[in-house]
């Protein structure tokens, strides 16, 4: 049935009378306006993600680990050219499975003992539209002109029209409109420029970044890092449960896993790599994907009701603040009861509590009319201004309450005053290393979701090598020792500004500026040979040597270039003058990238044509200051922010959702730990148990207080 069929049919079943011309052209006209709000609309969301980039990485991650089975090293050509290779091979839009054998793996095969079987298991699993995205035509355009379109570009047409998700139609009703030649020509050809500008080209970009992101994970090889090497070596030396082998001499069938579909009781992880049966086989790799994003956990609103969450069992949703305190093991007596009285009855304000209290204070601020308030907010917020909606919107807020969201503001800043109190009590008693192993050991357990699985590792893909970060949140509360913790105010705006507006951004934000809840570095303990052996830290030396014995990498990547070389030299001048004869080869290449790394290359050759064994005796007492030296260089600074808390609205939701987010200080803290697990820096015995008596009785004090806040699972 057409449009025209339908509207006629819907007219006589509410009204049961004749339908006259007049009535019909009116309804018609109405339609007609309809369709072009509904183009404005579309306009309007233009750069409306398509999906959680996140998922999308997922698939990427996994894409690239096959890309370096096959020669060595992961290639961005190589990982575009499987997403248009299984394009076609997704079914029920949602799940793609590849097995693979030695032949289309053949780098990995190599590895084992000639003949014993290989398999490779590749799995991904997303929402549709998250593998409608992952899946997008990337070496492919549309046309600029409508006039231009043509049957080749169908199959591009075909494949965006899937990136459909609850809240996101925008890319099938583009295509719907490009497609329709009984809308007129002008229509359509905004609606080519809006889907192939600021949509298609847009994904191409975000997939192209990430799998940027992916090929420096899989080949890194410098301190810290476990990439592709790294993880075929541990797959090796696997131990066969059935032979009592090495895995290496009998081969292996491996399940490489990207799932953010299935409800799965035995992982919470984005992805991970199982070997042998996928119910029982052993985990060998798990990773916790984020995509860029700094976002820790996320709370819901900041006074909502924790509740069980329905698509996942045993898992808590919402709770705003009351489960960051239970999170942190603060005491609930720490949190202001008039706060308490507000959970479940005043979590967020409304759409129009939102609205009217930007018209309010845009006007009483700037001396404009309230319908100029409104064209910029509406503009600015990316709402559907057409004269229906905007009459509604503006009904819904004119009778909302004007204060409602200074009084949400001046509640959350009571609520964060307590808690950084809280924080800052604990931070200053007796108790106060103790309680910063809790503290860092609750942000692991956000990080891997459980704290049965915190051995997982955090992967935040990022645009390029130096972005890309690889963290152990396991080990991070075992080095807690090194640092000390403090807490501060931070300050965010929750009432946005129209671009327009800036200029009055000192003026208008105020009674509407939320309080964000720091926790920053405040010390670091630098190691020392003298502190060394009081501190419950060992220096595993004996291995560090053997390993720097073995390999040119193991040595420049151990002893860095400027710590270690003015040592050597004095030692062997000999290698000196090798190095220096390279570099003066290197520096005078025409190929500016080798011209620019001169020093690096004439390092690594001069170390590669060493008698690595004779260099490391030579060397014997100097390694132990130069690992200290190298530590010391990657811990993070006094005054770095570790992480704070944010309020984020969602103004045409009536949404404010509450973050914790990561900053600085908490990165310098990973690549310290990446370092000291590389290192062979590790705590001692009695310490490690010491903080896993600590871990075990926190994490059991918060899987309660989490479960006191719901009495009854629905």
């Amino acid at each position: 049935m057409n449009t025209l069929d339908k509207l006629v049919e819907s007219y006589f079943i509410k009204r049961r009378n004749t339908l006259t011309v007049n009535t019909l052209l009116k309804l018609i006209e109405g339609e007609i306006n309809l369709f072009e709000e509904k183009i404005a609309g579309l306009e309007i969301k233009a750069n409306k993600s398509p999906s959680n980039s996140g998922d999308i990485a997922e698939g990427i991650f996994i894409l690239g680990l096959l890309s370096a089975m096959k020669d060595g090293t992961s290639t961005p050509n190589d990982i575009r050219g499987m997403i248009n290779q299984y394009r076609d091979k997704v079914t029920n839009g949602n799940t793609l499975m590849v097995k693979l054998g030695a032949e289309d793996i053949p780098h990995f095969a190599s590895r084992f003992n000639e003949g014993v079987p290989i398999n490779v298991q590749m799995t991904i699993k997303l929402h549709p539209h998250s593998m409608a995205a992952l899946f997008i035509p990337l070496d492919e355009e549309l046309p600029m002109k409508i006039e231009a379109l043509a049957d080749e570009h169908i199959t591009i047409l075909d494949a965006l029209r899937k990136v459909v998700s609850e809240n996101n139609r925008d890319w099938e009703e583009l295509v719907n409109i490009i497609m329709n030649k009984e809308i007129p020509t002008a229509e359509r050809q905004k609606a080519l420029d809006n889907l192939r500008n600021k949509k298609h080209e847009a994904q191409k970009k975000e997939t192209g970044d990430r799998i940027t992101g992916t090929t420096a994970f899989w080949n890194k090889r410098e301190a810290g890092h476990r990439g592709y090497i790294d993880l075929v070596n541990d797959v090796l030396n696997q131990t066969d449960p059935h032979t009592g082998k090495a895995l290496q001499e009998v081969g292996a069938t491996i399940n490489v896993v990207a799932d953010g579909v299935s409800d799965n009781l035995t992982t919470t992880a984005d992805a991970y790599i199982k070997i042998g049966d996928m119910s029982t086989g052993a985990m060998l790799f798990s990773y916790s994907l984020k995509s860029g994003s700094d976002q820790i956990a996320q709370f819901g609103s900041a006074f909502g009701k924790t509740q069980w969450a329905t698509h996942k069992k045993e898992a808590l949703k919402g709770g705003g603040v009351e489960r960051i305190f239970v999170n942190f093991a603060l005491p609930d007596s720490a949190m202001p009861s008039e706060a308490k009285a507000w959970f479940g009855k005043r979590p967020k304000p409304t759409p129009g509590e939102f609205t009217i209290a930007f018209i309010k204070r845009y006007v009483e601020k700037t001396g404009a009319n309230e319908e100029e308030a409104w064209a910029l907010w509406n503009k600015y917020h990316g709402r559907d201004l057409n004269p229906g909606k905007l009459a509604a919107a503006k009904k819904d807020a004119y009778e909302a309450d004007s204060n409602a969201v200074v009084n949400f503001i001046e509640m959350w800043n009571k609520v964060s005053k307590a808690l950084i109190g809280a924080w800052s009590n604990k931070f200053n008693s007796g108790e106060s290393k103790e309680y910063e192993v809790i503290l860092i050991s609750g942000l692991a357990i956000m990080i891997t979701k459980t704290i049965e699985e915190q051995d997982m590792e955090y992967v935040n893909i990022g645009k390029d090598s130096k972005s890309t970060l690889r963290a152990f949140p396991s080990l991070m509360p075992n080095y807690v020792k090194h640092f000390s913790f403090e807490a501060r105010e931070g300050a965010g705006n929750v009432l946005s500004l129209p671009g327009e507006a800036k200029i009055l951004e000192k003026e208008l934000p105020t009674g509407y500026a939320a309080i964000q809840p720091q926790v920053y570095i405040r010390d670091v303990n630098k190691i020392t040979r003298e502190n060394l052996e009081k501190s419950g830290f060992v220096i595993k030396i004996d291995e560090i040597k053997n390993n720097l014995s073995r390999s040119p990498d193991y040595f420049q990547n151990i002893l860095d270039m400027d710590n270690s070389m003015g040592t050597i030299f004095a030692l062997n001048p000999e290698l000196e003058e090798k190095y220096l004869a390279l570099r003066d080869k290197y520096s005078k290449n025409s190929d500016r990238t080798i011209k620019k790394n001169a020093t690096k290359l004439a390092y690594r050759e001069m170390l590669a044509g060493a008698d690595l064994q004779e260099l490391v005796k030579l060397l014997d007492t100097h390694i132990l200051d130069m690992v200290i030296h190298k530590l010391n260089s990657a811990m993070p600074l006094p005054g770095e922010t570790v992480f704070h808390l944010r309020l984020r609205p969602r103004y045409k939701l009536g949404e404010v959702r509450t973050y914790l987010q990561k900053d600085n200080g908490l990165g310098a803290i990973m690549k310290f730990v990446k370092y000291a697990k590389w290192l062979k820096y590790e705590a001692s015995e009695g310490m490690l148990a010491e903080i896993e008596n600590i871990i075990a009785a926190s994490a059991a004090a918060i899987k309660a207080a989490e479960e006191a806040l719901v009495p009854e699972k629905t």
